[in-house]
């Protein structure tokens, strides 16, 4: 598989809108996959629906649930009981078709011990189902901050299913570690997902850009040309995510802002 040959809608994308319509605003644009939200999926397990019935849904659209987002990995004191939720989460998207789960460090009092661990957890949980997991750095805002951080969580676990999950937003806020991105080994960047901005932040509120500001892939300053390279020549393969987390995307008809993120995401080089 080419990077890029498939394309996926992150499940933070067209935010506004409800999952059957996002699934379907996404197959109009020509997404091939459509990530899983994790909290959408156990409040539906909550109210009785079925895992099937959900997978139903993505099947109907046309579209495969690559990805399960986002799992928050726990600090030491929640620990022992995240082995049986890593198994039910695992199970849970083994059930939806998902390959990749993702995972992040928002539990505040989580160390890089605790990380490496509650991500070990979660990748021998996935594993025993072929599948794969990793974890997603994000700056100002969890206890993974940048690329060096996450690379040593993921080195530490030293499974061969657990890794990365890159957003490009998040590496550019959080320093742009180009030599650290450079090392990267074969098979360690397990997701890929892809937005713009502009060149400095548009405020101190990290939350608020992460999850409302951000720009098409070439409608900002990132140097994407750079960081695609990069991955391709490290021997990146996977899916191209388009994670364009945008209220004035939101405010769009589904269809519409699906098919401008499909559009600008399929423009990139060499994707």
């Amino acid at each position: 598989m080419a990077l890029g040959s498939d394309l996926v809608l992150g499940s933070y994308s067209l935010a506004g809108a409800p999952a059957p319509q996002r699934y379907a605003a996404a197959a109009a644009a020509g997404f091939t996959g459509a990530s899983a939200l994790w909290h959408e999926v156990t409040a539906r397990r909550a109210s009785g629906d079925s895992l099937a019935a959900l997978k139903v849904e993505f099947t109907n659209a046309g579209l495969t649930a690559p990805q399960l987002e986002i799992i928050s990995l726990p600090g030491a004191a929640g620990l022992a009981a995240f082995e049986a939720g890593a198994r039910d989460i695992a199970e849970t998207a083994a059930a939806l078709g998902c390959e990749v789960v993702n995972a992040a460090a928002l539990d505040p009092t989580a160390t890089e011990d605790d990380l490496v661990q509650g991500l070990g957890l979660l990748a021998r949980a996935c594993d025993r189902l072929g599948l794969s997991c990793g974890i997603e750095f994000v700056p100002f805002l969890t206890r993974a901050p940048d690329l060096a951080c996450a690379l040593r969580i993921v080195r530490g676990v030293g499974l061969s299913n657990a890794g990365l999950i890159m957003d490009s937003l998040h590496f550019f806020r959080a320093g742009a570690e180009w030599a650290a991105l450079g090392d990267l080994r074969p098979g360690e960047v397990m997701a890929l997902q892809i937005n713009d901005g502009p060149a400095e932040r548009p405020n101190d509120d990290y939350h608020a850009e992460a999850m409302g500001m951000r720009r098409l892939p070439g409608d900002g300053d990132f140097d994407l040309d750079r960081f695609l390279k990069v991955l391709i020549e490290r021997g990146v393969t996977v899916p191209l995510t388009a994670e364009v987390v945008s209220k004035a995307l939101d405010a769009l008809p589904a269809a519409e802002a699906a098919r401008r993120m499909a559009e600008a995401t399929r423009k990139l080089p060499l994707a």
